[in-house]
């Protein structure tokens, strides 16, 4: 969501929220299915705090950089800075459109090797937090959208 050459000083935005939707995913004789109930997940940051809104409307404190204890619903999350776990050798990407054949070699370069993103990890118990049944969940598969809205307050 975020430039990824960040440092130690980079911090969320404090006029925005921070959406995370999903949906439940089936799978079918033909493929696979996206369900059309939503279930979202909001955060939002003032200086190094932040919260997040559940689907089932509780709230979860926690602390920029700092892993929260479970809450009460199984709910655990992080936001700060991460290594960016993106491979992309930039030279050969640039080489490829400029020739337009394929330059990228069996050994690539990870140009972005070193390189910080800020990130948001939610985990949290389907069951409580959804309100389904864990055996209808426990193989249920999940798409997610994520978006980044500015607050107008």
């Amino acid at each position: 969501m975020c430039s990824p050459w960040l440092g130690r000083e980079s911090s969320f935005l404090t006029k925005a929220s921070y959406r995370f939707r999903l949906r439940p995913v089936t799978t079918t004789p033909s493929g696979f299915e996206v369900g059309t109930h939503e279930y979202a997940f909001t955060c939002t940051f003032a200086a190094q705090a932040g919260t997040c809104i559940l689907p089932n409307g509780a709230a979860v404190s926690f602390r920029v950089n700092e892993v929260t204890a479970s809450d009460p619903d199984g709910v655990r999350i992080f936001a700060g800075l991460r290594l960016d776990p993106f491979f992309m050798d930039v030279p050969r990407e640039v080489e490829t459109r400029a020739s337009r054949r394929i330059a990228f070699q069996a050994q690539g370069t990870n140009t972005l090797d070193g390189l910080n993103i800020l990130s948001i990890v939610v985990e949290f118990d389907v069951a409580k937090v959804l309100g389904q049944a864990t055996r209808s969940t426990a193989s249920t598969i999940f798409v997610i959208i994520t978006t980044r809205m500015i607050r107008s307050r």
